[in-house]
């Protein structure tokens, strides 16, 4: 992800909150970009933001993919994530 990519995102973001979505009028749309323009994008707080979030990510070790979900507790709390019933197999921790 670039700082390009994290502005674009920032956009949509705010277009989101400001409840533009893909049936909204082309006017209102345009409203909301002006009023985005003329607000200006923190761009240097975006970078910050950036840099602490790759840092922390780099500290991460990620998950051990070929193991992931095999343990019951694993199970246990996807289950529990997805809503559904806990495997009879499994167990809580």
């Amino acid at each position: 992800m670039t700082a390009d990519d994290d502005i674009a995102t920032y956009l949509r973001g705010q277009l989101r909150l400001r409840g533009i979505g893909g049936d909204t009028p082309l006017a209102e749309v345009l409203d909301a970009v002006m009023a985005l323009e003329v607000e200006g994008v923190p761009a240097e707080q975006i970078g910050k933001w950036r840099k602490a979030t790759d840092r922390a990510s780099w500290r991460i070790r990620p998950p051990d993919r070929e193991t992931w979900g095999t343990t019951p507790a694993q199970q246990a709390e996807m289950a529990r994530l997805a809503g559904s019933v806990v495997h009879p197999g499994a167990t809580k921790q």
